[in-house]
């Protein structure tokens, strides 16, 4: 019975890995990309309204960081609401 050469097999996969991530155009024997992602039934949905959500949430966190003040030796520091969206 044949041994299976792992060293052997792991180089080929790396190289066949390099070759694709170099030549993305390029024709192989396995299909990739997007095509592939939807023939395998994965629904790209609702990605623009996620991220809308999620800058909306950013920009709300950080104007409320940006009220927050401390009071040191009677001296208030705080961000300020630029400060808050920066950190945001």
């Amino acid at each position: 019975m044949n041994q299976l050469d792992v060293e052997a097999l792991e180089r080929k996969v790396k190289r066949m890995y390099k070759e694709v991530a170099e030549h993305p155009e390029e024709r192989f024997h396995f299909e990739m990309g997007r095509a592939l992602a939807e023939r395998l039934g994965y629904v790209e949905g609702g990605v623009e309204e996620t991220d809308l959500v999620a800058f909306s949430f950013g920009m709300v966190l950080g104007l409320l960081l940006g009220t927050l003040v401390l009071v040191i030796a009677g001296v208030s520091v705080g961000l300020g609401t630029s400060g808050g969206l920066l950190i945001s």
